[in-house]
């Protein structure tokens, strides 16, 4: 209890040590994130998966990637150079950056200011944060379109694409099948019109089965690709559209400061320590020094 009372009597003589360090941080912390941490604010809209309009009982859709799959190839077109440019461009966007930075540093930091993720199975949430508050919902509104747009596009060129990879099987196939009948008429030539082995036949009936059911494949892909020129199959509509944001997210200024007066009371403990422990050097080198 004694040290304990001498430490605290210690500090109380020498509570400007303390004070000062912490006063003077609290006020450089304050100040610093006034002018060094603007406010950041955050819009959002929702995107709502709705299916194809069209029962797959009747049109079965060619298109087998996953919505995850495909948001996150969404994802990284919205993000490209190209498209946020166009943004930073139409909205003007970062003017006094522009001027000094180079555009690429100034995109990454744009895309990094971008959150996008899944709400639930079927909604989809698309976030812009910025220091001016319509910025964050002009470019929430912007990102969102392109969301909508781009996966109109990838579902057309998806179903396209499939559909170009069953005509060139059917086509193949076709091929083949116009070849083994060829091979067939001229085996039975040589075996004087004799019936053929199933050693022979089973291989052209399996290519017959496949054809047929690459036609029936064939024939879904194309209403699919129909049904996706036409838009009437899976879409993505605006639940809730990007408003303007009435309040920061961020920084959180009471934290900073309270952090920046905890150091600087730890840093005036640490000032009074030292002191404290040169002083008493001092004291235990003056009786050696009079000896």
């Amino acid at each position: 209890m004694t040290q304990l009372a001498a430490a605290l009597n210690t500090v109380w003589h020498r509570k400007w040590w303390i004070l000062v360090p912490t006063v003077l941080a609290a006020v450089v912390t304050s100040v610093t994130s006034y002018y060094f941490l603007p406010p950041r604010y955050r819009s959002e809209a929702t995107i709502l998966v709705v299916p194809p309009r069209v029962s797959e009982n009747y049109v079965r859709s060619n298109i087998t990637v996953k919505l995850e799959d495909r948001l996150r190839s969404i994802d990284q077109q919205v993000r490209s150079r190209t498209k946020l440019e166009r943004i930073i461009e139409d909205l003007n966007l970062y003017p006094e950056r522009r001027k000094t930075d180079l555009m690429q540093d100034i995109v990454d930091d744009m895309s990094q200011a971008i959150d996008v993720g899944m709400v639930q199975g079927d909604v989809v949430r698309v976030a812009f944060c910025s220091a001016s508050p319509r910025s964050a919902m002009q470019v929430a509104e912007r990102l969102t379109t392109f969301f909508i747009d781009e996966n109109l596009k990838n579902r057309a060129q998806l179903a396209e694409q499939t559909g170009n990879f069953l005509e060139n099987l059917v086509a193949d196939l076709r091929r083949r099948i116009i070849e083994y009948e060829k091979e067939l008429k001229n085996l039975k030539a040589a075996n004087g019109h004799e019936p053929l082995s199933q050693a022979d036949l089973l291989p052209f009936e399996v290519l017959q089965e496949t054809y047929k059911e690459l036609l029936i494949k064939r024939e879904e892909s194309r209403s699919s690709v129909s049904l996706e020129q036409r838009q009437i199959g899976e879409q993505f509509n605006i639940l809730d559209p990007a408003r303007l944001p009435k309040r920061p997210v961020g920084p959180d200024r009471l934290r900073v400061n309270v952090a920046g007066t905890s150091a600087g009371f730890a840093l005036g403990l640490v000032f009074l320590g030292f002191r404290r422990r040169s002083e008493t050097i001092r004291q235990r080198g003056r009786p050696r020094e009079a000896a």
